[in-house]
């Protein structure tokens, strides 16, 4: 596999807002290099398997059962911007997203907490999944996926009660 460099827990805060950017940009990239494919790769499947940074606090709190997973396909994220600088420094689309990254680290007071995650190496030979029987310990997690339970189950609810007037009338 592909070694992946860390990013520190207040990193993590600063990626999340710009790593469907940072993907997007990535994916476009004409010819890219068998690591960077596979940084690409690794990213894209972490983030899946960690519910697309969707669950509350999978980037900011340490105890989320989805944090370590987080700080994968975000450490790929941050590593992707990197090499695309490298590879390509005066691309403007780049270029400019890499200053928006920056700035937004400058600003951020917590840019250099770290968290137990915060000095793993990653390495796209090995992905992360969530710990999920922590996520029954973890409230905002229990909270967010009842919440897509009962939709879900609305829905359901909305087409078969939708499907049995249809056939009454029929």
């Amino acid at each position: 596999g592909v070694e992946i460099p860390n990013l520190t827990h207040g990193q993590m805060a600063v990626i999340a807002d710009f790593s469907a950017e940072i993907f997007s940009l990535a994916g476009r990239i004409p010819r890219p290099s068998q690591d960077f494919q596979r940084i690409l790769n690794y990213g894209n499947i972490q983030k899946t398997y960690c519910a697309w940074g969707l669950m509350p606090g999978s980037a900011t709190d340490e105890d989320s059962p989805f944090n370590e997973c987080s700080h994968g396909y975000l450490a790929a994220a941050k590593d992707l911007l990197i090499r695309m600088g490298a590879a390509a420094p005066h691309d403007r689309e780049i270029v400019a997203l890499t200053n928006r990254v920056d700035l937004a680290m400058i600003q951020n007071d917590n840019a250099l907490s770290i968290c137990q995650y915060s000095e793993d190496n990653f390495n796209t030979a090995a992905l992360l999944k969530p710990d999920w029987l922590a996520v029954i310990r973890h409230r905002p997690s229990v909270l967010s996926l009842s919440f897509l339970a009962a939709i879900f189950s609305m829905g359901l609810f909305a087409v078969r009660r939708f499907q049995q007037r249809r056939h009454h009338q029929d």
